[in-house]
């Protein structure tokens, strides 16, 4: 079992909880000098003119093309490049596609060793839509989801999905994150 952290994912949709999403993944990257990937998926949904995915209920932001996309992730690794001590970088990716399906597969080719993602503050149909999202990727990769809920501190609230396997016995889990 790997027990060194080297490339943390965030999945973006520049929505608010993204700031503590990310503000988690430095704090982790300060703490394991290790990189953080900020990843934005372009979705054109089956249904134009509301904001989920039926096809797995996954939120998304309607209104990035690929353009503005690129340029508001510039912006988010320009703000918080300055927040990272170490060698670990920021890194930036804008794909196109199934959100579920390019994140997963960004996952196996960069070697993902962790994913920390937001949940909503307030928007409660939002929340149970998120977390079953998280669940699924959660149940499709093989590496811990941290999800971090928007709006106060980010101690708050934790919660951490592990995936288990026929490999991996389920009661001396050991979880590599900091106090």
């Amino acid at each position: 079992m790997q027990t060194r952290v080297y490339n943390i994912l965030v999945p973006v949709d520049f929505t608010g909880k993204n700031k503590w999403a990310i503000t988690k993944a430095i704090e982790l990257a300060n703490h394991f000098n290790c990189n953080i990937h900020l990843v934005h998926v372009v979705f054109k949904p089956v249904f134009p003119f509301t904001n989920i995915d039926i096809s797995n209920f996954t939120p998304y932001a309607s209104h990035i093309d690929m353009q503005s996309g690129r340029e508001k992730l510039a912006i988010l690794k320009a703000m918080y490049k300055p927040q990272l001590c170490g060698e670990g970088e920021i890194e930036i990716s804008l794909l196109q596609g199934h959100p579920q399906k390019e994140l997963r597969k960004y996952i196996e080719a960069y070697n993902m060793d962790m994913v920390v993602t937001g949940l909503p503050k307030f928007n409660f149909p939002e929340r149970i839509i998120s977390s079953v999202s998280i669940s699924l990727l959660a149940k499709r990769i093989n590496i811990p989801v941290l999800a971090v809920r928007s709006g106060g501190q980010v101690s708050h609230f934790k919660k951490i999905v592990l995936p288990f396997h026929d490999d991996i016995p389920a009661a001396p889990v050991q979880c590599f994150l900091p106090g």
